[in-house]
């Protein structure tokens, strides 16, 4: 079983320790990118005809 955590808390202070240095990103930029792209090609998909 895996402990109780607020995981979008870990997202938020990760990226506020890695915009301050302190830490590296969990994920690389091209991840975000290639999520985006996802996403983009599912609202284009929805749209009416």
């Amino acid at each position: 079983m895996f402990p109780q955590a607020n995981h979008y808390l870990e997202l938020v202070e990760n990226f506020g320790a890695a915009v301050r240095g302190n830490a590296a990103l969990g994920f690389p930029l091209e991840s975000s990118r290639a999520n985006q792209r996802v996403i983009d090609m599912l609202f284009e998909a929805g749209r009416p005809v």
